[in-house]
């Protein structure tokens, strides 16, 4: 599975990551809500069947400490390090308002296979091979925002069935010729309905 392969490679967890995830793993079904106005600084948090992440106005940053991500060369086509992520899993996702800030300055990597532990590009959402997933906001005032310098994908739905992504906002970076916004890939019965994005492509 994605999480025994995550526990396989030699990363620590931040304290944020530590509370998020714990939150996550211990609450059998629901909302897991962030404390409104607090800034996370985490790596990859894994989600589960029947949870919802609940930003509540607070924001998940990326965090600079590579000690925080798995070994990119041992995961780097498995999991692309996102922040967040749903791997085969039913009823769960992200909602806001509030922000993921991805890719922070000083771990930024490029697209390559020859990749080190200090040089991996980190992207905000991946819902993968999932059933009933979302990225939603509130409303068109109140939204999910996504902003990160990825030279890969902000967020991923792929090959997943039953999808929701609404009132999402995404800034990139312009200049890096990459920055894809939200990739809907091989996936079906997918709503997408009132998302911003200022990213070089898609």
């Amino acid at each position: 599975s994605y999480r025994n392969n995550l526990n396989t490679y030699n990363y620590t967890m931040s304290e944020d990551q530590r509370v998020i995830q714990t939150a996550i793993d211990e609450c059998g079904s629901g909302d897991v809500v962030l404390k409104s106005g607090k800034t996370y600084t985490t790596g990859p948090i894994l989600l589960k069947n029947n949870i919802n992440l609940d930003l509540n106005g607070a924001t998940i940053s990326g965090s600079t400490d590579p000690a925080h991500y798995p070994d990119p060369r041992a995961t780097y086509h498995t999991s692309n390090h996102y922040l967040i992520v749903a791997n085969q899993k039913t009823n769960t996702g992200v909602t806001g308002p509030g922000k993921i800030i991805h890719n922070v300055a000083g771990y930024y990597g490029s697209d390559d296979d020859n990749l080190n532990p200090n040089d991996v590009d980190i992207g905000g959402i991946m819902l993968n091979r999932s059933q009933n997933v979302w990225i939603r906001g509130v409303s068109g005032s109140q939204r999910l925002e996504m902003i990160g310098h990825s030279v890969g994908y902000h967020a991923v739905v792929g090959r997943s069935n039953g999808a929701v992504v609404e009132y999402v906002s995404v800034t990139g970076d312009m200049d890096s010729g990459g920055t894809d916004g939200i990739d809907i890939q091989s996936s079906s019965n997918v709503t997408y309905e009132d998302v911003y994005l200022n990213t070089y492509d898609d």
